[in-house]
């Protein structure tokens, strides 16, 4: 699996599924999932600025801005792989607010780890090396089976929704 090293707030939004488009000057053929790579860039008036750019984004997709994601992520996510995201298509146009082109990757189902796996970012899609790899593998794993523990312990909304459940 490829890796992307992106940088902060632009992996938080990503990973907790309010990006839904990744900026590049380069398209790529590449689909599916790809791993995040939280860059280790410390420009904190640049994080805030791009922080600040994220919200206005999300306030105008319709995306909710009342959870606040600095006190989520300590520094040990810096300079690390935290998660996973699908590449679904590569566009030119997009409705987002988030889409600033020239070529935006289309981006669905992301996963946050629930530890992250340290590494040396690379610029472009970059392949980690197997012992990489296999933390992240690991990490996946983790999640599917939270994910499946957290939807077992409590009905679907849809079905409360459409009042299939009592």
């Amino acid at each position: 699996m490829k890796a992307i090293s992106i940088r902060a707030p632009w992996w938080q939004f990503i990973i907790r599924g309010d990006k839904p488009i990744e900026n590049r000057a380069w398209s790529t053929n590449q689909r599916g999932r790809i791993l995040i790579h939280a860059s280790s860039f410390d420009g904190k008036r640049v994080i805030a600025a791009d922080y600040c750019n994220a919200l206005r984004c999300c306030a105008a997709d319709g995306r909710s801005t009342s959870r606040l994601w600095p006190r989520e992520y300590p520094q040990s996510w810096r300079g690390a792989i935290v998660g996973s995201v699908e590449i679904v298509d590569v566009v030119t146009e997009h409705r987002s607010a988030f889409f600033s082109g020239p070529y935006g990757w289309v981006l669905a189902n992301p996963r946050r780890y629930l530890v992250p796996v340290p590494c040396k970012g690379q610029l472009r899609l970059w392949m980690p090396d197997d012992e990489i790899l296999r933390m992240c593998r690991v990490q996946e794993a983790r999640w599917r089976n939270t994910h499946i523990a957290e939807l077992c312990e409590k009905p679907a909304q849809h079905e409360t929704d459409w009042g299939w459940t009592s």
